[in-house]
């Protein structure tokens, strides 16, 4: 069988992409923020390369190491988990979802502006955005046009001529999880 080549972004300790990796992704390049979760990332995910910091800075590093891994060969995966902090329905003060104003105050809250970057660059076959429910629904400034926008929405409108989405919001806990525990995915 190919091998299925994959890349991760804001990796985590790389729990959420065991069930990838058990599903015969092979993770080639994984990228998180933080040096300490990297290090226990790459351990769960023996054969990868770490990028460390902020990936509004580091994505090209990303780009790099994976071709310097792959050559000019798509990954099969790009994987995502962008913050959530500012969309989580677990913090208050955020304002009202439609308010644009209020959402663009968390700049965390369009870092899907880097998974579209990478997603352009690599063209993987599958694209798997996680993230809270309000991924789809919290309005931002767009950030371009300034214009009021999701950040799946803006994703889903920037990939548009390569990708088709299918959105769905399901309780992992329907899964194995043993909790309940909404998500969002975008794929």
């Amino acid at each position: 069988m190919k091998k299925l080549r994959a890349v991760s972004l804001f990796s985590n300790c790389g729990a959420g992409d065991v069930g990838y990796r058990k599903a015969g992704f092979e993770f080639e390049v994984m990228a998180e923020l933080d040096p300490r979760r990297l290090e226990v990332c790459l351990l769960n995910h023996e054969g990868a390369e770490g990028v460390a910091g902020d990936l509004r800075a580091t994505w090209p590093a990303v780009i790099k190491k994976y071709r310097s891994r792959a050559g000019k060969i798509r990954p099969a995966l790009l994987c995502a988990c962008p913050p959530c902090q500012g969309m989580s329905s677990a913090r208050s003060g955020k304002g009202s979802h439609d308010d644009p104003e209020a959402g663009s105050k968390d700049e965390r809250n369009l870092l899907v502006t880097i998974v579209a970057k990478v997603a352009l660059e690599l063209q993987p076959g599958i694209l798997v955005v996680e993230n809270v429910p309000a991924f789809f629904s919290r309005k931002v400034h767009h950030p371009e046009d300034k214009e009021p926008v999701s950040a799946a929405n803006y994703l889903i409108s920037t990939l548009a001529e390569n990708y088709v989405a299918f959105p769905i919001i399901t309780d992992l806990c329907d899964f194995g999880i043993p909790q309940s525990r909404n998500r969002a995915f975008l794929t």
